[in-house]
């Protein structure tokens, strides 16, 4: 970048006030492969799928997680499939509210957990936390437990197990 002597006291004087960075961004040149380049690496949303580990009291084990861009998020763990929504919460951070019914042999509802995590993404992994919500089949609130999950991106949306 060539700066004449009138750019550079513009530039000084811009940083010394705190507008550098809008000053660069004005001056560089845009084209949309910057801007998506730029989107996708600073991108809070979870869109795509995971491979995530679910960490809580007297348990750790794998599932996967499919985040669509509908906000729709899909859930595969030893249970089975569950579906859910997830929401954007400020300028990095998600949430994701999923329901994971459980049934016995006959089909019959053995009872269901709320999962109600907040966290952030960081490039091609996340980390959230929160509080699962067990409930008995009658509708009777049996525990709470604190969760954490990991996970790690391994590709693009695919809710087909929730289907």
């Amino acid at each position: 970048m060539n700066l004449t002597l009138k750019s550079r006291a513009a530039l000084g004087a811009a940083s010394l006030f705190g507008l550098l960075p809008l000053t660069l961004t004005l001056t560089l040149p845009l084209t949309t492969a910057t801007a998506t380049a730029a989107a996708a690496g600073r991108s809070s949303t979870p869109e795509g799928t995971w491979r995530a580990t679910v960490s809580r009291e007297g348990a750790v084990y794998d599932v996967q997680m499919s985040f669509a861009p509908d906000r729709t998020v899909c859930l595969v763990s030893p249970a089975g499939a569950s579906a859910g929504t997830w929401h954007v919460q400020g300028p990095h951070g998600f949430g994701y509210l999923i329901r994971e019914m459980w049934y016995d042999a006959n089909g019959a509802v053995e009872g269901w957990v709320d999962i109600d995590q907040d966290g952030a993404r960081s490039g091609s992994s996340f980390r959230t936390t929160g509080v699962s919500s067990v409930f008995l089949p009658d509708g009777t609130l049996d525990s709470t437990v604190p969760v954490t999950i990991t996970a790690v991106r391994t590709g693009a949306p695919d809710s087909s197990a929730c289907a």
